[in-house]
């Protein structure tokens, strides 16, 4: 199994559950905040520069070592 802490750039999954109309996924917090709330807090679009180096390459970060780790 997989130890997300492990994982640059990755959040880790505590658990999950449900009622009548919703799934609910249970994650760690992230101190911070998530991209939604960045986006809100600028009211705009980030910078394509900014958003290559907060957005695409911690992503590939973490796509690379997830296949490394099959």
């Amino acid at each position: 199994e997989l130890n997300a802490r492990r994982i640059p750039h990755t959040t880790a999954y505590t658990g999950a559950f449900q009622d009548s109309k919703q799934i609910y996924i249970v994650m760690e917090h992230c101190k911070g905040g998530d991209l939604l709330e960045q986006l809100l807090k600028e009211g705009r679009a980030m910078p394509e520069k900014r958003v290559v180096r907060e957005v695409v390459l911690p992503t590939l970060t973490a796509l690379a070592h997830l296949h490394a780790a099959g």
